[in-house]
């Protein structure tokens, strides 16, 4: 007996963007994405680093599935976990990046994803594109939380 289960994933990305002098939120900016073929790839494969890593670019374009990475990378980090999830109908890893008031001053910051495996744009609420403009007094700190959710019912063959 063969029996199919529909799997949604789907991930959203939280931008946290504080002065590191006052302690205070400057900007906060959530992204949604595409998961990419190549996550799908990486994960039959049991590729250990499908989402150990986030990525931050500068570019812009049409997202496909069929892309391997953002359009232009700044750089790529190695992610931590801050939560995971084992639960039914739906599991989820949330993990962290965190970019000091030091690095990478004067990007401009539009797309993220889990590198190689899913990809964003930054809009607002409207679907406008938006930037960052990393400052020498930002701290910028992504949470990235990948869900995984299965039907709560199936039907009968």
């Amino acid at each position: 007996m063969e029996l199919k289960i529909p799997v949604n994933i789907h991930n959203k990305f939280e931008f946290e963007v504080t002065d590191a002098t006052t302690g205070k939120m400057k900007q906060r900016v959530t992204a949604y994405n595409i998961v990419l073929d190549n996550y799908f790839s990486k994960l039959i494969n049991n590729t250990s680093n499908a989402i150990g890593a986030i990525s931050i670019g500068r570019g812009t374009g049409t997202l496909s599935q069929t892309r391997t990475g953002l359009f232009s990378e700044i750089t790529s980090r190695s992610a931590t976990v801050v939560t995971s999830v084992k639960a039914y109908p739906t599991s989820y890893v949330k993990k962290k990046v965190v970019f000091n008031p030091e690095e990478y001053v004067g990007e401009v910051i539009t797309e993220v994803g889990f590198s190689g495996s899913t990809h964003a744009l930054l809009t607002d609420s409207e679907g406008n594109p938006i930037s960052i403009t990393k400052t020498a007094l930002d701290i910028i700190t992504i949470y990235a939380t990948l869900y995984c959710t299965l039907p709560t019912t199936l039907g009968v063959c």
